[in-house]
């Protein structure tokens, strides 16, 4: 049997404090999304549309792996996430 990892998390800067997300939760945050391609292909980055991202947690965003990565994540922490293209919509997304 297959021992793959469908969402892999790098920590680029240790954040100052672990959160319980409940339901309903407003997150803002800033994403780059990259191909895994030798360049790093940008696809979005929302410091370029000089935005952050507003997610509420639990309202079923087209996304669904979103909300997984970001309650993996503590307060101010910066990290980069591999997801398997196997999840949930996410090759939608990666066509646009």
């Amino acid at each position: 049997m297959e021992n793959k990892e469908y969402i892999v998390k790098t920590i680029i800067h240790a954040g100052t404090k672990i959160i319980n997300f409940v339901p309903g939760t407003n997150v803002f945050f800033h994403f780059k999304t990259t191909k895994c391609d030798p360049q790093r292909t940008i696809i979005d980055d929302s410091k370029v549309m000089g935005n952050p991202m507003e997610l509420v947690l639990g309202k079923k965003f087209k996304l669904e792996v979103w909300e997984v990565i970001i309650q993996k994540m503590a307060l101010n922490e910066v990290a980069c996430f591999r997801i398997d293209k196997s999840l949930q919509h996410i090759h939608l997304y990666l066509k646009l």
